[in-house]
């Protein structure tokens, strides 16, 4: 039998009909494997091209590229074995290493090694962490827009961006639609999710611009400044029924005054934290409490000073509508 033998010395000249036997089941000749420099014995060491017996035996069990699925496994599945990347992920039954260990199965840029370490998925590649790109990824992986953030992912690793975080990009940069990723999550850390933001026609990038009654998340306190908006519509609709100025909460010693067109007072609060409801608050008014629809001007002593040491006061005007 040509393919049992022990030879300790190293003496033997194997040929004749060891020659034409395949004593390693990988469906090369020993003596074409002498010729290419292979090894008769290994099971994985072989020239694909010279392939000329049904491959079995020890190359059956044997995992050549690594991934896990044995050979003989992978002809029944149509996979290839020589293709660290091509396999059933069902059929796995040996350690993965080797050349799988190296390849970039999803093509991420991530080797498959890399993303067992980072606890990412080697088959999904918007599973991923920036910080473990190592190779080039692949043409369908740039193309793609991974966080949703409206930024294609080549782009982001351009501009030194994540394209697996949908709040770390360059708005600048979006060619193509915001996805539910983006819109889910809240960027700009005010409380108010990104997709909210935008039916709101407020600025999701933007911790100061937010309706209130938007919140739906834990946000961070930010020392925002004033912003007084130009109407509101005090119509019991339940949206923007009261005077809401942003970031009137940081100035506790405000003192905010309402005239209308003939310099009247109607309305007046120290301490004015949104409360105004387009009602006169200044006795007797001709129609009764509600305020017509109209322009007024507002006056708010926002309690301290401004850069050059004066009295910080803020003047406009506010359309009122029903």
């Amino acid at each position: 039998v040509p393919c049992e033998y022990v030879d300790a010395s190293g003496s033997i000249v194997q040929g004749g009909d060891w020659n034409n036997a395949d004593c390693d089941g990988d469906g090369v000749t020993n003596e074409q494997e002498i010729i290419n420099g292979t090894d008769p014995e290994s099971p994985c060491d072989y020239d694909s091209g010279n392939v000329t017996y049904p491959q079995g035996g020890d190359w059956n069990s044997a995992d050549c590229d690594g991934d896990g699925v044995t050979n003989e496994q992978e002809v029944i599945n149509g996979t290839d074995p020589e293709n660290s990347c091509d396999y059933d992920n069902d059929n796995v039954t040996d350690p993965q290493g080797g050349d799988w260990n190296d390849a970039d199965c999803d093509g991420d840029g991530i080797t498959n090694e890399d993303e067992i370490i980072a606890g990412t998925s080697t088959t999904d590649p918007c599973d991923g962490d920036v910080d473990y790109i190592t190779v080039t990824p692949g043409a369908t992986w740039n193309a793609m827009d991974c966080d949703e953030d409206g930024v294609l992912n080549g782009t982001e690793l351009d501009n030194n961006t994540d394209p697996f975080n949908s709040c770390d990009y360059n708005e600048e940069d979006a060619t193509v639609d915001k996805g539910e990723l983006w819109n889910e999550v809240d960027c700009d850390e005010d409380g108010v999710i990104n997709g909210t933001e935008v039916t709101d026609r407020t600025d999701p990038l933007d911790p100061c611009d937010y309706v209130e009654s938007s919140i739906t998340e834990p946000a961070v306190e930010t020392a925002c400044g004033l912003s007084l908006p130009e109407g509101f519509s005090p119509n019991d609709d339940g949206i923007n029924d009261t005077y809401v100025i942003k970031g009137i909460e940081n100035y506790p010693n405000n003192n905010f005054i309402i005239m209308n067109r003939w310099g009247n007072k109607v309305y007046e609060k120290s301490g004015y934290l949104n409360e105004w409801n387009g009602k006169n608050k200044m006795g007797l008014y001709i129609g009764g409490d509600d305020l017509p629809a109209g322009t007024y001007f507002y006056l708010l002593h926002t309690g301290t000073l401004d850069d050059d040491g004066n009295e910080d006061v803020r003047k406009g005007f506010i359309y009122l509508t029903r």
